[in-house]
């Protein structure tokens, strides 16, 4: 199974990158959906939480890494090392594939704004995507934090005084 994974995330950065790569967020934003949607359908875990979501929902320029959260982290580990990816940090929560600059946050395994818990997600299904290359390499529906959560989050991460605050977000 990891390894049919591998060559379906493979093949699709593999795409995404020739086809958006010379704009980092948008790749980000397509890497983030499409590994959603193929993570999922290998019955991994792969909620999207961060820099993506917040682009993907709000439209702001913020993060340009793909912050997600999964029970199954060491899985998505194992998995995004074998996809050519290399632990970018001493935590070994940060991944980043040398080929295409794109990086690849696990921020955690349950979703927490200030403390609280979330579980609000929705599903993004394919239907709703317009661009027809990250339409056509999505095995299924991605999941992301809900919207509302999402500018919470993004509020936050914003914030140099919070434990969450992420530094790749790009201050206007």
């Amino acid at each position: 199974m990891i390894n049919e994974l591998q060559k379906s995330l493979d093949s699709a950065l593999s795409k995404l990158y020739e086809a958006l790569g010379t704009d980092s967020a948008l790749l980000n934003e397509a890497v983030a959906i499409v590994f959603s949607s193929l993570f999922r359908k290998y019955h991994i875990e792969c909620i999207i939480v961060g820099g993506q979501s917040a682009a993907y929902w709000m439209r702001v320029p913020g993060s340009t890494d793909v912050d997600i959260v999964s029970r199954d982290s060491s899985e998505i580990a194992e998995t995004l090392e074998a996809c050519g990816f290399v632990k970018n940090d001493k935590f070994g929560s940060r991944f980043k594939h040398s080929g295409t600059d794109v990086l690849i946050e696990i921020v955690g395994e349950q979703i927490q704004i200030s403390g609280v818990q979330y579980t609000k997600t929705v599903e993004i299904e394919s239907e709703e995507i317009e661009n027809d290359i990250v339409r056509m390499l999505m095995q299924g529906s991605a999941e992301a934090l809900e919207p509302t959560r999402v500018f919470l989050n993004y509020l936050e991460a914003s914030s140099d005084e919070s434990i969450w605050f992420d530094y790749e977000v790009r201050v206007p």
